[in-house]
């Protein structure tokens, strides 16, 4: 019995390469974790397009954050996740118990995303500005690509600069030299199929 068929609809490497608003559905791979910067809990929610010209491709992830240590803090946590939930039209009056039941609950769900792209460090990301309901005319790409910047060299794990795709959503795809399966890198070209 075979390990797995090949499908050419179950690959990684197609992510959004254009701002604009997009309708998603919450991936299976979301996680709940904890805020690296302020160690509250986070969820990550993953996101894959559902229509338009970018279907099926990677959106970024979407993250929020929830912060007790204050009323204040509480109640912006609150009014984050619900306006989330609102969005994805899960019925008023529905309770969380805890974040688990929210990333559980969340998982298929569909809504829109506002994306743009912001600086880091010197380099351009694709980022979520904000959510609504589902977009009744479809997912819209607003024709604003990464801006130039440091995205276009970043050192290998040799220490030396690599140019990457600035077009893959992600800071360069790692086999952006392949085509048609060839590519220089040894690893990937000498695989048994």
């Amino acid at each position: 019995m075979a390990l797995f068929t090949v499908d050419p609809n179950n690959v990684f490497g197609n992510y959004l390469d254009e701002a604009g608003s997009y309708n998603v559905k919450v991936l299976p791979s979301s996680t709940l974790g904890s805020s690296n910067t302020t160690g509250v809990p986070m969820v990550t929610l993953d996101l894959e397009v559902t229509d338009g010209p970018t279907k099926g491709a990677i959106a970024p992830k979407y993250r929020l954050t929830w912060d007790e240590q204050t009323q204040e803090t509480h109640d912006i946590s609150v009014k984050r996740f619900n306006t989330l939930l609102v969005d994805s039209n899960v019925p008023a009056g529905t309770q969380i118990n805890t974040l688990q039941d929210f990333v559980n609950g969340m998982i298929g769900k569909e809504f829109s995303i506002n994306t743009e792209w912001n600086e880091h460090n010197g380099k351009y990301y694709l980022n979520v500005k904000s959510t609504g309901k589902v977009l009744q005319d479809g997912s819209q790409p607003n024709g604003q690509k990464r801006p130039e910047g440091n995205n276009n060299q970043v050192s290998n794990n040799f220490g030396t600069p690599t140019n990457l795709n600035k077009n893959d959503g992600f800071g360069g795809n790692p086999f952006n030299n392949q085509q048609n399966g060839q590519g220089d890198n040894p690893q990937v070209d000498n695989v048994p199929f």
